[in-house]
């Protein structure tokens, strides 16, 4: 399908199969929030007095805690985390902010709720015992619970004073402060543990947030705050050290300093740079010299040097100063930055001062900036100059994982502005942050509008019964998504909505990928309904669905036009991402609308782009977002897309190791990426041009040719590698411009001009027009060679010669067909095993024996497949041709 394929949000993926074929969704992978960080190790105190185990912190108030990560959601925060020990015991103490404390589970499975979870183990190369404490558990009369995993496999839960393990725990709960602790006293000599001065002992503290197990939608394993990584082996764990005491150390600034790395015995003083960003978003027009200034807080007086370095797109270095500073600045600094060029820079400021007692401090500081052509143009002359890049818009509040970052949504609109970027996808009804109407009548930006919810008292009771019962089948809230209103109420809702839009403004995208929410003759019937609402009013509005873009007649964008969904729609719009330079599908796909609609349509594209994860398995770099994003908008614009919005101007930059939170082309401090730099050169270098065809250098070369007002401009680029290449340029001289859009005047030798073709586009701009009569828009299919495609796989089954009986007992199925389940990525004691088939004149027979270290399924039957589960998927139509769910196809839970 050519469907979303690096941003999946909750979709669950169309699959077909030829034969059948079972898959085990048995573990979920936890990413840590710590990167590849080596652990850090921590010291404890010896308490001279043991504490009273009551679940009542205050005897660890002078206490050192131990440092906890941010967690991936708002209502939950560790106050504090501390150990200690005596010559008897290890003592733990936790407390915890949590507006809802909430754990349904057994014993064995506390963890899997509210819960803090300590795992601690003798060294580094043995197994780890596991302690559980829940606050409140639904299971057992609503009382705290305990669990003990020992190494050997064995559980210990809820031991009382003269239990034979000697464990000693409590919990206090205070709901109207919304906030929970626990204590645990454990006999060292049960963990193995000989307790003195500077003996160790690997540990992991993790605190669990599940507020709502059943609506787990993934995300719930991000929902913790830990002291290390807590997937990582016992032997990576960082080590408690018994001291003798570990007073605290306040979290303030001289602390801080105090704290900073020693250069010989001399400590060395934080000095702080800041930099005031230029407005909007560090862009700079390209006409005027670039300035910031510096301002230096540090309470030191000294001599020393800032050293400032700017490094380019490339790496670089194009500028480098050392200045000389008297410390204390009384007034900010001017930075020699002066005229860089177009482009986008990196400026690295270090500086270090010295005393004449010879103290040191130092600081440094790293700001991200762009240079380009500034733009001045109406929304009006966008549309009537048929201009198509834009980007989507994002809304965020305070990012508290990120200092409280506040993201201005009228600052990086005035720069998508000024960059040229004048179109944008958003909600017709968004009133928060900068609302909808609000952006429209302030700035001279396009809107491609989404219609799609509805409010609560629109939710259809008599259709889908009450909406509590509907929840609690469905999920919370979702009824906004996957239900159809009431009509009348819901059409005169958005006709009163529809009545505050501008009304030059006149593009409506129908529900954002309702394939995963409702089925396609219900968005036929939505969309109707909106149609007869927007074209009353503005009869020449152009209106259409957000399909997947597949031309299988099994599929959901055949099915919507069945049931009639396309009447009265001029568009469709499409969220390809990596699909977006498969020129090739988008031209299959105008095809197979025009023979089914009778007539063309145009396309928009709302959702496309890529990420710059900056850590785990998908990781990828800033450079590399920016060349796949502007060869998807040569792609899109090549193939005549009438506006595209990529995923989008900012992005939460939460979890460094989650693709999804790294699709912005502004960070969080409102600086630019370079994909927002490159993005514009793209646009200013081919918005309004016509396209003109392709040149051929050989496979593995993109060369797009583009003509506006007599001139020529050749895109260029690889998609890996490079290759030396020599263009026919048919004049005397060229300007070349990179893909940050810096320019240079190139001579050619007798009109022909030696390039080297990178994965970097190159523009090469008043080429020859004569060149147009070698260009070509068919597609060449050697340019992107594809792998053969490999010859479906057959395997061969035996029949039952006497059906088996069904108590899951496998010893029938010896000598049957066999199929190993495993997956790389996944530890094989936690979901791999054997999948045996058979079959008689009756039946398909499945058997499969799993290894799986923890049973969990919670989900309701729609979703089965996102916790512990079997699924099988049989086609009985094996077909080359029409992929996607037939009436042949089956899938089971």
């Amino acid at each position: 399908m050519k469907a979303k394929t690096e941003h999946h949000k909750d979709r669950r993926n169309k699959m077909r199969f030829t034969g059948f074929y079972a898959t085990l969704c048995a573990s979920l992978i936890c990413l840590s929030a710590f990167g590849q960080d080596a652990p850090v190790n921590v010291n404890i105190p010896h308490l001279k007095e043991p504490p009273k185990i009551d679940g009542v912190l205050d005897e660890w108030s002078g206490y050192q805690p131990i440092a906890m990560s941010r967690p991936n959601v708002d209502d939950l925060r560790v106050e504090k985390a501390c150990l200690g020990w005596d010559k008897d015991n290890i003592y733990l103490a936790v407390s915890v902010s949590d507006k809802k404390v909430v754990n349904s589970n057994p014993y064995e499975k506390l963890q899997l709720g509210d819960s803090v979870d300590f795992r601690i183990a003798k060294d580094h190369g043995s197994k780890a015992f596991r302690i559980i404490l829940a606050p409140s558990s639904n299971l057992y009369n609503s009382k705290p619970a305990f669990a003990m995993h020992k190494p050997d496999g064995s559980l210990i839960t809820s031991p009382g004073k003269n239990d034979e393990s000697g464990i000693r725990w409590a919990v206090a709960v205070n709901t109207e402060a919304s906030n929970w602790s626990v204590e645990a006293a454990i006999p060292a000599k049960l963990l193995g543990i000989e307790p003195k001065l500077d003996a160790t002992a690997p540990f992991v503290i993790t605190v669990w947030d599940r507020d709502d197990p059943d609506k787990d939608e993934w995300k719930q394993w991000w929902k913790r705050s830990e002291s290390s990584n807590q997937k990582a082996q016992v032997s990576a764990w960082p080590l408690m050290v018994m001291a003798e005491d570990v007073p605290l150390q306040k979290e303030t600034e001289a602390a801080k300093e105090a704290q900073q790395p020693a250069q010989g015995t001399a400590k060395s003083k934080k000095i702080s740079l800041s930099v005031p960003r230029h407005k909007p978003c560090n862009i700079f027009d390209a006409t005027k010299p670039v300035k910031l200034d510096l301002s230096i807080k540090s309470g030191f007086s000294g001599k020393g040097e800032l050293k400032m370095d700017v490094t380019n797109f490339f790496g670089k270095t194009v500028k480098s100063e050392t200045i000389p500073v008297e410390l204390p600045l009384k007034d900010s600094m001017p930075l020699p930055l002066d005229n860089l060029g177009k482009g986008y820079f990196e400026v690295n400021l270090s500086l270090k001062a010295e005393n004449d007692k010879g103290e040191t401090a130092e600081g440094s500081d790293k700001i991200c900036l762009g240079v380009a052509d500034i733009t001045h143009r109406t929304a009006e002359e966008v549309r009537k100059g048929n201009y198509r890049f834009g980007m989507k818009m994002s809304y965020l509040t305070k990012a508290w994982w990120h200092g409280n970052a506040e993201w201005d949504e009228r600052e990086v609109t005035t720069a998508l502005c000024e960059l040229g970027m004048q179109w944008t996808r958003v909600l017709m009804q968004q009133t928060s942050e900068l609302g909808t109407v609000e952006m429209l009548k302030d700035f001279p930006m396009n809107a491609i509008i989404k219609v799609e919810r509805f409010p609560k008292e629109l939710y259809d009771e008599e259709t889908y019964g009450p909406m509590k019962e509907w929840e609690v089948k469905y999920g919370k809230g979702a009824w906004v998504l996957k239900t159809l209103p009431k009509k009348k109420e819901y059409q005169a809702w958005l006709k009163s909505e529809l009545d505050k839009i501008p009304a030059n403004q006149n593009v409506f995208e129908i529900w954002n990928e309702a394939w995963d929410k409702m089925s396609p003759e219900d968005l036929a019937k939505v969309s109707q309904w909106i149609a007869e609402i927007i074209l009353k009013d503005r009869p020449d509005a152009i209106i259409g669905p957000n399909l997947i873009g597949s031309t299988s007649k099994y599929d959901y964008d055949s099915k919507y036009i069945d049931a009639g969904g396309m009447k009265g729609m001029k568009m469709v719009a499409l969220h390809p991402y990596a699909g977006s330079e498969n020129r090739q599908w988008m031209r299959d796909y105008k095809k197979w609308l025009r023979e089914r609609l009778g007539h063309d349509v145009d396309i928009y594209v709302t959702e496309y782009g890529s990420h710059s994860t900056p850590k785990g398995p998908a990781k990828r770099s800033e450079r590399e977002q920016a060349q796949r994003v502007v060869r998807q908008s040569l792609a899109l614009y090549a193939e005549g897309v009438a506006a595209f919005t990529p995923h989008w101007v900012g992005q939460r930059e939460q979890n460094p190791t989650y693709h999804e939170d790294w699709f912005g082309f502004i960070r969080l401090n409102h600086e630019p990426k370079p994909a927002l730099i490159a993005h514009a050169v793209s646009g200013r270098m081919i918005d309004t041009s016509r396209y003109v065809g392709d040149l051929w250098f050989g496979p593995g070369v993109g060369a797009m040719l583009f003509e506006r007002n007599g001139i020529y401009t050749l895109a260029l680029w690889t998609q890996e590698g490079s290759k030396d290449i020599k263009l026919d340029a048919g004049v005397d001289q060229v300007t070349v411009v990179d893909m940050e859009g810096a320019e240079k005047v190139v001579k050619t030798e007798g009109g022909s001009l030696p390039l080297t073709a990178s994965q970097d586009v190159l523009y090469i701009v008043g080429l020859s027009p004569t060149l147009e009569k070698v260009a070509t828009t068919e597609l060449n299919p050697d340019r992107w060679p594809k792998p053969e495609k490999p010859k479906r796989v057959s395997r061969t089954i035996t029949s039952f010669a006497k059906a088996p009986v069904m108590d899951g007992d496998l010893k029938e199925w010896d000598g049957m067909f066999q199929i190993a389940m495993m997956n790389p990525k996944v530890n094989g004691d936690d979901a791999s095993g054997m999948t045996s088939l058979s079959w008689d004149e009756k039946n398909l027979y499945i058997a499969v024996e799993m290894r799986d270290n923890e049973v969990l399924n919670k989900k309701s039957r729609a979703k089965l497949y996102q916790h512990d589960s079997i699924e099988l998927f049989v086609s009985t139509e094996p077909r080359d041709v029409n992929p996607g769910y037939g009436p042949n196809d089956y899938q089971f839970f």
